[in-house]
């Protein structure tokens, strides 16, 4: 109960929509229920502020174009660049782990399981085949004897 006190008298001091917005910034670090816990009261301070339906309706509208928007194009491109997969990668990988391991825990994995893939991909096969095209390269180079370049 002090809790919604709190945050009353926040929500009284710095306005409503100011709240919402720290709320936002700091409680969409937690995947999946954070946004949720951002939405709930934006919809509520909506609901009693205006008395109708509309209003909560568009603040629900632009909580779910932000978040798509968000989870499409921002997300995966800043989690890409972190951990060294391209942003459509990170994509797909979401989707494919969805698939694979089912529920929440799939596409929760599905970074660290790809880039865990990728990395077991590099060193094991294509960093083994990429040292034996290396290797052969070097074989056919010709050398030149060291004694012809003394001459000129």
């Amino acid at each position: 109960m002090r809790e919604i006190f709190v945050l009353q008298q926040i929500a009284e001091l710095i306005g409503h929509d100011e709240l919402i917005g720290l709320l936002v910034v700091v409680l969409t670090m937690i995947p999946y229920v954070g946004i949720v816990l951002c939405w709930i009261p934006a919809v509520l301070i909506a609901a009693f502020q205006f008395g109708d339906w509309t209003h909560p309706l568009i603040v629900t509208a632009i909580f779910i174009v932000i978040q798509n928007l968000e989870g499409m194009f921002y997300a995966p491109r800043i989690v890409g660049t972190s951990v060294g997969l391209h942003p459509m990668t990170v994509i797909v990988s979401i989707f494919v782990w969805g698939l694979l391991i089912g529920g929440l825990l799939g596409p929760i994995l599905a970074v660290p399981l790809t880039a865990t893939v990728k990395v077991l991909l590099t060193r094991y096969v294509w960093g083994r085949r990429l040292r034996e095209e290396t290797i052969e390269s070097i074989e056919e180079v010709p050398i030149v004897a060291s004694s012809q370049s003394a001459e000129l």
